[in-house]
């Protein structure tokens, strides 16, 4: 089955080449046949199937998301990382029921796929949808989450130029300190945007997010640039004997001390605050 109106986008960067097979295959395997337009500074034979949009290395992370986001012709799509790694398959019927609610309802402008650990509520929408809290922190997040097309553009053509990820590792010509994920967020709730997540009582991942039924994926494989034993150790081995990937390739990430206290913060609202 294809969702006709519907793209997925993939922000990506050749930092992260070694999960391009993972990412694509897994794909395929779960969500087969739906476009992908990877977002990204290299081509790759990997996504041969798809299509590529290039952006300039030289620009912000603001700027060069906005500069392919605007080329998708779409009216929904499902924003995702590279490190997103799909591992059952994507209820596509429940994901079109998601998109007739985006198109009934013109006050809504996206749809996360799973429940996080910060923005919260009791307020249901109907079964399995709540509202987000449009005053508090995370109400945008790079989470799986299906958008309307042209309310995530509006919000990074108005964002200020900003950074993501490891900043080093990009080469920014205007040198900005601010990152997109807290503007991005700060203007979304600036203009109380509306959006929705879907919650069918999934078990908890971690200390941060949810599982997701609907859109199931391992959240995030790659954290500080290192592999996410944390929280996918077993899931992690599999696919590194899959795709013969070297483990050693990179560290394997753990939280120190500091990350935790910094995370407890996050979640209790005492950081990052506007």
């Amino acid at each position: 089955m294809i969702i006709n109106n519907l793209a997925i986008v993939v922000n990506t960067h050749s930092s992260m080449k070694d999960l391009w097979e993972m990412f694509v295959n897994e794909f395929e395997i779960y969500f087969p046949k739906q476009k992908i337009f990877f977002f990204s500074d290299k081509d790759s034979k990997f996504f041969f199937n798809h299509r590529v949009i290039l952006y300039k290395k030289s620009d912000d992370f603001t700027s060069q998301y906005y500069n392919c986001l605007k080329k998708i012709k779409y009216p929904y799509l499902i924003t995702l990382n590279e490190d997103y790694i799909l591992y059952n398959h994507v209820k596509q019927n429940i994901i079109k029921n998601y998109i007739n609610i985006l198109k009934k309802n013109k006050s809504l402008s996206f749809i996360r796929f799973n429940k996080g650990s910060v923005n919260f509520t009791n307020n249901k929408y109907q079964s399995n949808f709540f509202f987000f809290n449009s005053s508090k922190r995370n109400l945008y997040s790079q989470c799986a989450t299906l958008w309307k097309t042209k309310d995530l553009l509006r919000l990074y053509q108005d964002a200020p130029k900003s950074y993501i990820g490891i900043k080093k590792s990009f080469s920014l010509s205007d040198n900005t300190t601010l990152c997109a994920e807290d503007e991005i967020d700060k203007l979304a709730r600036n203009r109380k945007i509306k959006g929705l997540y879907s919650f069918y009582n999934e078990k908890k991942i971690g200390h941060s997010n949810y599982d997701s039924y609907v859109f199931p994926y391992l959240q995030s494989v790659i954290i500080k640039g290192e592999w996410n034993f944390k929280e996918y150790s077993s899931q992690l081995k599999i696919l590194f004997k899959k795709y013969k990937i070297n483990q050693h390739s990179r560290k394997t990430f753990s939280s120190n001390y500091k990350d935790v206290v910094v995370s407890f913060l996050k979640k209790i609202g005492l950081k990052n605050e506007y």
